[in-house]
């Protein structure tokens, strides 16, 4: 379980699992995850500090197990923590991998090294090489493209 403190104003509850399960396909690994973050108190609202911590007191009883098992739905597992609340579950949205680099990103991080460190960068064949840590792209720059 961590805990992420964003803000002073916005204390975020993260629990996470990963662990293999037998399916009927056989053995399987699935990850899972849950999250809450506070509400601000407001006028209309008034203090939130109880409701954030009977919610954090909840979601503290929430087990592995539940959060890898293939059989509990998100609904369900929400309805088992926050019935008495009432539930309000938001529509799914595809999560896809979506990298930001190029190479005239590239290019222009290179631009802000020093000139002996970027000659300092150079291979044997005259090129400066780039990895993006995030999706791999493998960039082969000309000094003169900096």
């Amino acid at each position: 379980e961590h805990y992420f403190q964003q803000s002073e104003q916005v204390p975020t509850k993260v629990r996470l699992a990963v662990g293999a399960v037998e399916t009927e396909a056989g053995s399987q690994w699935r990850a899972g995850g849950a999250m809450i973050q506070i509400i601000a108190g407001d006028e209309a609202r008034g203090s939130t500090e109880e409701v954030w911590d009977r919610t954090r007191a909840l979601f503290g009883t929430l087990a592995d197990d539940e959060l890898i098992d293939p059989t509990i739905s998100p609904e369900t597992l929400l309805f088992r923590l926050f019935h008495e609340d009432g539930v309000r579950l938001e529509g799914a949205r595809e999560l896809t991998a979506v990298c930001r680099c190029s190479r005239d990103r590239i290019a222009s991080v290179l631009a802000s090294f020093d000139p002996a460190e970027r000659a300092d960068m150079l291979e044997d064949d005259g090129k400066i090489r780039v990895t993006c840590e995030y999706c791999a792209t493998v960039y082969a720059l000309d000094p003169d493209e900096v």
